[in-house]
Order: structure tokens, then C-alpha cells, then sequence
């Protein structure tokens, strides 16, 4: 939690996670999570190694309003119990989220909302 606290107000363009989900109960605290760590504009790649738990992120993340993309990452590497095949999932533009705005100081001056 500590990480999460330094960084709650200055979420990141691109998160990234590989193998993330193991349980069902993973994809609402995960979905949770990446969304008060990415920017409304960012970008969350999640690789799968087709695990059948991931489905409930996925599912978290698309009625939460990303947008997401599955795509097929085959690999030469030796293969686990699911094959050769890893899913890399791609979420973006969450519609429901607004980036804190930043104030910069300019001598007497502000910009940004007050």
C-alpha cells in the first residue's frame, strides 16, 4: 500500500502486469487497483498466460469502460500446461476517469483551475 499512497496522485501513462490473476476474486481488486493507477489516457498491457481466472478481469475492466484488445503472443520458449500461446491483453481510454489536474506555479501567477 505504500507504493499505491506515493503514487495516488500522479497516475501513469502505461501499467503493466504479467500473470497477475490466479483467482476469480483477482479481476475486481485488480481492476480496482489499475484504475486509480493509470491516467484516463493511459494505457494497462496484461500478459496471460491463458490462465482461466484472468477472464474475470477482463470482465471487471470492459463494464468498468475500457476498451480492450486480446491478441495472440506465441512464443518459442518451452511450454507450460496451456501451450505455447500467452494472450497479452491491451485496455485503454477508461471514460470514467478524471486526471487530476496540475497546477504550476509561475512567479505571482497560477495555472491551472484554482
Amino acid at each position: 500500500h505504500r507504493i499505491l499512497r506515493e503514487h495516488a496522485e500522479t497516475p501513469f501513462d502505461l501499467v503493466v502486469g504479467a500473470d497477475v490473476a490466479y483467482e476469480n476474486r483477482h479481476g475486481p481488486q485488480l481492476a480496482a487497483l489499475i484504475l486509480r493507477l493509470v491516467r484516463p489516457d493511459g494505457t494497462v498491457l496484461i500478459a496471460d498466460p491463458r490462465r482461466p481466472a484472468a477472464s474475470s478481469l477482463v470482465t471487471e475492466m470492459r463494464e468498468a469502460g475500457w476498451r480492450h484488445v486480446r491478441e495472440e503472443v506465441r512464443y518459442d520458449g518451452r511450454p507450460d500446461e496451456q501451450g505455447r500461446v500467452i494472450y497479452l491483453h491491451r485496455f485503454s481510454g477508461h471514460p470514467g476517469v478524471q486526471a487530476p489536474v496540475a497546477r504550476v506555479r509561475y512567479d505571482d501567477r497560477w495555472s491551472g483551475p484554482r
